[in-house]
């Protein structure tokens, strides 16, 4: 997604001016690439494995991942929204496998930990339910230093959110061990715990350098070992 008008374009996170917005409600863009999921889900199955995430998904190259995979990532996507999308998705594509891989917008969006824990349940038992095997990824870290062009815009309510998000992904992980899950942090993070400066453009989305450990560690769930 385009770096338009701050961290509106690239989270959907509903920027009202320059103001943040901790919203989950989708956009129209959203709606149209759900749509466009569905669509592909559709024309092109059937589907060996389904990858539920947000932009970190969305423009990853994942399409023979774990055989025939479908990537359902949609930016700006929160776990409360990807379980709402998950049952028409998954009646759809009836896949193997499952990767769910949200929760860098319910940081973002401060998010309380039990309710994202209780969306990721959502969309695990969905999945489980429909005979896939399912597994969950943590939340990627976060960079020191977000661009200076995202950063500039914001008012300082704004700037804290993202100077905390690392923290906050973090303490979603932990929600998460339960699930044995992908280990994104310690995958994608520097000495300092930090998504590093070469792995990211913006301290949030992946360069092609950051897609490597990455897709790494998402290919690990082709064969359960996690």
């Amino acid at each position: 997604m385009l770096l338009v008008g701050g961290f509106a374009a690239i989270f959907g996170l509903g920027f009202v001016g320059a103001a943040l917005a901790l919203t989950s409600k989708l956009t129209p863009v959203q709606i149209a690439r759900q749509s466009k999921v569905l669509a592909i889900a559709v024309a092109q199955g059937p589907w060996d494995t389904v990858v539920i995430g947000d932009s970190i998904v969305q423009q990853s190259h994942i399409e023979s991942l774990c055989g025939r995979t479908l990537n359902a990532g949609v930016g700006g996507i929160d776990a409360d929204s990807a379980a709402d999308f998950a049952p028409k998705l998954l009646a759809i594509t009836h896949p193997k496998r499952v990767i769910v891989a949200v929760g860098a917008n319910d940081a973002l969006r401060v998010t309380d930990p039990d309710v994202y824990a209780r969306n990721v349940d959502r969309i695990v038992r969905l999945a489980t339910d429909s005979g896939a095997q399912v597994t969950v990824s943590e939340i990627a870290p976060f960079g020191a230093h977000f661009a200076p062009s995202l950063v500039a815009v914001q008012p300082p309510s704004a700037q804290a959110v993202l100077a905390n998000a690392g923290r906050r992904a973090e303490a979603l992980n932990a929600r998460l061990a339960h699930y044995h899950p992908l280990q994104m942090h310690a995958a994608l993070s520097g000495p300092d715990g930090k998504l590093p400066e070469g792995m990211s453009g913006d301290g949030v989305h992946l360069s092609p350098t950051g897609y490597k450990p990455w897709r790494t560690q998402m290919a690990k769930a082709c064969s359960g070992a996690v």
